[in-house]
């Protein structure tokens, strides 16, 4: 396994191919190691599903830009190994609200995102795209 990832941070990788954000690894400067991390999953050439929870600190202007830069300028590698990127989110109007964001985001980065409800859901979603 490379180095990178099994020193993650940002990742959990215990049950790679799904990997969970964690979301303890927000703080101001965390989008270059999140890059790192993710260039190390991309680089396994390995089919991969990242999972987000409920309840995600804001990230700082500066973070954000990084990660956007970053995933525009990997679009193509990233998805040709990421299957998806799926947020658990319990709230019912948040995910319509999250719906309406990701059909812009999935232009711009050419990645599946969806919201549901729960982890459970989350995990059964992530196994079939990994299995599709």
């Amino acid at each position: 396994m490379d180095a990178a990832i099994e020193a993650a941070r940002v990742f959990e990788m215990e049950d790679f191919p799904i990997v969970t954000f964690r979301n303890t690894a927000i703080e101001p400067g965390y989008a270059a190691r999140w890059a790192r991390e993710m260039e190390a999953l991309v680089s396994r050439a390995e089919p991969f599903v990242i999972l987000f929870m409920p309840d995600r600190p804001d990230e700082t202007v500066e973070d954000r830009k990084l990660r956007a830069l970053w995933l525009k300028s990997h679009k193509a590698a990233l998805s040709a190994t990421c299957r998806g990127l799926l947020t658990v989110e319990p709230d019912a109007q948040a995910r319509a609200s999250a719906a309406q964001e990701a059909e812009a985001m999935q232009k711009a980065f050419g990645l599946l995102l969806m919201s549901v409800a729960t982890e459970a859901e989350a995990r059964e979603l992530a196994r079939s795209l990994l299995a599709a």
